[in-house]
Order: C-alpha cells, then sequence, then structure tokens
C-alpha cells in the first residue's frame, strides 16, 4: 500500500509517530526529506546534518531591482529555526534504518510496516541488539582437522558466519545460503506487528533475504573466499578451494566443498553409524559413566538431524521413541537404577516422552565404580609384615623414632621448623646415612609420581635390613665401642645390605633425580 498525502501526515506529525509540527516538517523538507522514499538518500551523518541546519534562522533577502523596475533577485523570506527535540530524531533515525532494512530484504515499505508504535519500536531495541552483536568479538573459526572432520566441520562453519559481520553490517551467512533468489514477500508474510516474517527474527532474515546483486556482495564474498582458506590449509580440501582463487568467489568454493566432499552416501553412512548407536549400543556400567552414555545419544540424535536438513533419509525418532531407546539398552542391575528406569516408563508427568528429563532422572543414580578404585600415582609406601616403614597419621611414611624423639621421615618445612636443634641434627645426619637416603628416594618418587608398582615383601625386607644394621651401628658409637673387628664386621654388612638396597631402587625405577 502506498503512502497516500494523509498517511504522509500522519507519519510526520501524529503524536505517536514522528511528532513533528507542521513548521518542523517545512523545516526538514527544506533539507530534502519530505517523503518517505527520501529517506534511501540519507545515511546516519547526513541525516544530522540536516538536523544541524534546521536549528539555523536565515534573515529574509529584499527583492532587487534595476532602474527600469524590473525584479533582477527576488525576494527571500526568512527562514526560522525549528531545532527537534530528542524524541523526534530518534524516531526519525529509527524510520531511516527501517527503511534501508526493507529495502535491503526486499519486503514492502507501507504506513503499517512504518508505523513507529505498531512496528518500528520493537524493530529498533532487536537493531540496537544486533550492532551490539556485531561489536563483540568473532569466535574462534572452526577449520578442518582430524578431530573435526568435514561433515562436522561444515554445520560449524555456517554457524560461525552467523556470527562475523561483512562489509553490509550483515552476517557472512548470507553469502552461502541455499538458494539465491529471494522468496516473494507475499511468500513469506511478516509477523504480525513485525518486521521479519517466518525466520522469526531481524538478523535470519537478513540472512535468508539480502540479495547477491548488492555492489557490495563482491567484497563479502572474497571475504568467506579468505575464511575458506584459512579453514582448509594443510588439508585435501585446500585444493578444492584454491580452484577459486583467481576470481576469490567464496560462495562457488563453499558449494564445491560441500559437493564434492559432503555427498549423500557420507550423509547416509553417517545416518547408518548413528541409527545403530541409538537402537543397539548397550550399556553395562562397566567401562564408563552413564553421562557418557547419554551424551552419545544427544550427539546421535544431533547428527541425525544434521543428515536430514542435508536431504538424507532418517528414521523418525519421536519423543517417546528418543527415551524407549535410551532406557532399553541399559542393562545395568543396579537397584535404584532399576527403579528410575521403571518410574521414567510409567510416569504420568511426560518423562517417557521428556528426553533431557530422562536423562535428569537417570544421572542421580549412576552406580558406575571404576575398576579397581582410584588410579595409583607412584608407590603405595605402606606397613609390610616384617617391620619396615609405616603411615602415620598425616598419611607420611615413618622409618622410627630417633634418641632425641625426631620423628625419622620426610618433614614438610612447617612442621621442620617445629623441631629443636638437636631433632634437626640428628634428622640431618640420619637423612645422610644410607638408610635415610633411601627413604628419601622413596617419598621423592612417591610425590612426584615415580615408579609403576608396589614393593615386594623381600624387597622391604632388605630395606628394614639396612635401617637395622644403621641402627646397631649407631648404638655401638654411642657407647664408645672399641671392639675393631666387630666393627669392620659391621661395615661389610652394612655395605652389602646397601648395595641391596641400591639395586631394588634401580629396579623400581628410583633414582637421585627421582
Amino acid at each position: 500500500m502506498a503512502f497516500t498525502p494523509q498517511n504522509l501526515t500522519n507519519f510526520w506529525e501524529n503524536g505517536p509517530q514522528m511528532r513533528l509540527t507542521a513548521d518542523q516538517r517545512a523545516r526538514l523538507a527544506q533539507e530534502g526529506l519530505t517523503t518517505i522514499d527520501d529517506f534511501s538518500d540519507f545515511n546516519e551523518d547526513t541525516l544530522d546534518d540536516a538536523f544541524k541546519n534546521m536549528k539555523r534562522s536565515e534573515p529574509a533577502i529584499a527583492e532587487v531591482r534595476d532602474a527600469a523596475n524590473t525584479v533582477i533577485t527576488a525576494a527571500v523570506p526568512a527562514i526560522r529555526g525549528e531545532p527537534l527535540q530528542a524524541i523526534q530524531k530518534y524516531r526519525i533515525h529509527t524510520a531511516r534504518i527501517a527503511h534501508e532494512y526493507l529495502t535491503t530484504v526486499a519486503r514492502p515499505v507501507t504506513p503499517q510496516t512504518m508505523n513507529f508504535n505498531g512496528c518500528l519500536k520493537d524493530f529498533r531495541i532487536e537493531f540496537d541488539a544486533i550492532m551490539k552483536l556485531k561489536e563483540q568479538k568473532a569466535p574462534d573459526m572452526p577449520s578442518i582437522t582430524r578431530e573435526l572432520q568435514v561433515m562436522q566441520w561444515q554445520p560449524a562453519f555456517v554457524n560461525y558466519l552467523g556470527s562475523v559481520f561483512g562489509v553490509r553490517d550483515i552476517p557472512l551467512a548470507y553469502v552461502i545460503r541455499g538458494n539465491v533468489n529471494v522468496k516473494p514477500a507475499v511468500d513469506d508474510p511478516l509477523v504480525a506487528n513485525k518486521l521479519y516474517g517466518t525466520s522469526g527474527s531481524i538478523l535470519e532474515d537478513l540472512i535468508n533475504r539480502c540479495s547477491h546483486t548488492h555492489p557490495l556482495f563482491k567484497t563479502d564474498n572474497q571475504s568467506v573466499y579468505k575464511l575458506l582458506e584459512t579453514a582448509t590449509k594443510g588439508t585435501q580440501y585446500a585444493t578444492t578451494v584454491t580452484t577459486f582463487s583467481r576470481t576469490k568467489n567464496g560462495r562457488s568454493a563453499y558449494l564445491a566443498i560441500v559437493t564434492s566432499h559432503i555427498g549423500g552416501d557420507k550423509w547416509d553412512k553417517q545416518v547408518e553409524t548413528n541409527v545403530d548407536i541409538i537402537m543397539n549400543r548397550e550399556w553395562n556400567g562397566k567401562s564408563y559413566k552413564l553421562e557418557k552414555f547419554c551424551n552419545q545419544h544427544r550427539q546421535a540424535h544431533a547428527k541425525l538431524a544434521d543428515a536430514k536438513a542435508h536431504g538424507a533419509d532418517v528414521p523418525d525418532f519421536n519423543d517417546v521413541s528418543k527415551v524407549k531407546y535410551l532406557t532399553q539398552n541399559i542393562t545395568h542391575q543396579d537397584g535404584d537404577l532399576r527403579a528410575a528406569i521403571a518410574l521414567i516408563r510409567t510416569s504420568t508427568t511426560g518423562l517417557k516422552s521428556d528426553f533431557e528429563g530422562a536423562i535428569r532422572t537417570l544421572l542421580p543414580v549412576d552406580p558406575f565404580k571404576p575398576r579397581g578404585g582410584m588410579k595409583r600415582k607412584g608407590y603405595e609406601i605402606s606397613a609390610v609384615e616384617g617391620g619396615g616403614g609405616h603411615k602415620t597419621s598425616a598419611n607420611k611414611t615413618s622409618y622410627g623414632t630417633g634418641k632425641t624423639g625426631v620423628e625419622l621421615c620426610f618433614h614438610k618445612p612447617k612442621e621442620y621448623s617445629k623441631l629443636n636443634d638437636e631433632q634437626k641434627e640428628e634428622l640431618r645426619k640420619w637423612r645422610q646415612s644410607s638408610e635415610g637416603q633411601a627413604a628419601v628416594r622413596i617419598e621423592k618418587a612417591r610425590k612426584n609420581g615415580g615408579g609403576n608398582r608396589t614393593l615386594k615383601k623381600h624387597e622391604w625386607s632388605a630395606i628394614n635390613a639396612l635401617v637395622e644394621l644403621n641402627a646397631k651401628k649407631t648404638d655401638k658409637k654411642d657407647d664408645n665401642s672399641d671392639a675393631t673387628g666387630e666393627s669392620d664386621d659391621d661395615n661389610k654388612k652394612v655395605t652389602a645390605a646397601a648395595l641391596k638396597v641400591k639395586k631394588i631402587m634401580k629396579r623400581t625405577r628410583f633414582s637421585d633425580n627421582a
């Protein structure tokens, strides 16, 4: 419906619309803005210039006549300044943006679509949100890798282009949309009181309906080509893209990848694989958590949706069947889990047709437990029959108590600072002994994740023997023993015991660098 003179008067002068006075409207017309179509000659800056000009007054200019009383220059009436209020400026700017948008998406500009309270008010809110989105940093671009194969990359790349804006302030996804030609507006009518159709938003309408014949489309198309070059670099798909290197035709390069490498047979294979996951893969709770099994079903349904969108023949898994296959393939017989499954199947609150609700019911009773409990890191230094180190209440390994009462073990700095000088000296001497050095190596290896097995009983016996021999040797020194022969014999025993411990350390990956 075209604007009649009355429609124009209502648009410019009515309170719910632009709310100009007749004088303001006349002054704006002097700046070149009279009809709705005149908005096509203005952008944000030129409109602001017009508003500035409207504030200025111009004095009258008298006519000029010659000697024969002939008018040489006609009189120019005075121009009175007509400044606009902030709300008037805001509404006129909004109308200009809406006019540009409607023209861009090939929708009619009518008194209804240009009604401020009816359409433009909500439009401006959504448009401002889009501009804020444009200013945000774009997410990382997905590239084809071993982890992200081309079939999974393609929808990720489309989503990425939906968040990257080109020179037309439109997401670059419009460049690679399926159809170049835009639906006639009559086949895609506007939602009531909105400026978008079945797409559901201003942003989606921009992607779905922007023309590929616009002078700036070529620039956006080249931007898509550069992104594809980066996304396929170092892969077998790069040669498909470089075919279009001369023209930098991003749309054609993208369609070539889809046609050549994401054909129907590949989607059919994806359907087959994911249908098998949904219908046949069982979970017995022995290898991984129930949450992982539920995520496998989620991902399988999502991949089937992708395949369907690409024209593949996909079985119809409705809400009931999704829950049915999820629960019937859980074979673990834990009582709480079976009770949860029974609750889902007999629910009167809709759980048997609520896939996510069913998952929320199942996960709290997941009976999965890792085999053998938590994995060990390094050696388990624990008590062994026949003596040896033992665990203290502080979960550390002790090798006995010294004469000063100091615990012979590894002390944390805070613990060490509480020892008196005699205890520190005894601890220092113990750590320098063969026994102490072996203990330090064990503790360091345990703390650093060294080794991969528990010491055997005979190995502990060898370590204990060294501990006892060192203790006897120390006792004899304290008794001032003069039995030289006996002392030599003790030294030989200590040396032999130390050699055994050294071999154990080497065999079990304990080392000086542990």
